[in-house]
């Protein structure tokens, strides 16, 4: 029998906050967990909980963030921009009222490619027109727990 021990250990940062309040968005990365600035890291969701307080209609959640970075071509002027891209997309069952629980077993792991010490969110949606009128809610509570780790140094 042997035993695989892991040179660089999976990290683990998480995100509380609220879909309304975008200043809930961010974390510091601890130091304690190694030196982001050196070295290749990877990131990726590992799950992302939620509340729904108020039900509304269900909502495909997009999530980017700033460590992240990648290009896409501008539609309207063909020039390359700037973007954070997606790194997961989550269906938010919001027409139920409880918490809810999206667990990604194996989280697509991302280049961090744009380094900063503080680990910041952006949420966009997604939604198909409905046809009839129903309130959106945004005051949704979540928890989103990231994994990642230095490929090499």
């Amino acid at each position: 029998m042997s035993v695989h021990v892991l040179q660089n250990p999976i990290k683990v940062i998480k995100i509380e906050g609220n879909l309304n309040k975008s200043s809930s968005w961010c974390k510091q990365f601890s130091k304690l967990n190694g030196d982001i600035f050196n070295g290749f890291w990877l990131i990726g969701l590992k799950s992302f909980s939620y509340h729904i307080s108020k039900t509304s209609i269900k909502k495909i959640l997009n999530v980017s963030c700033n460590v992240v970075k990648g290009f896409e071509i501008d539609q309207n002027s063909s020039y390359e921009r700037h973007c954070n891209p997606y790194i997961s997309q989550i269906l938010l069952n919001t027409n139920v009222e409880g918490y809810q629980f999206k667990s990604f077993e194996v989280p697509t792991f991302f280049l961090m490619n744009n380094i900063s010490d503080c680990l910041e969110l952006n949420f966009t949606f997604f939604q198909e027109p409905p046809f009839v009128w129903v309130p959106v809610s945004k005051d949704i509570s979540f928890e989103a727990v990231f994994h990642y780790y230095c490929q090499s140094n």
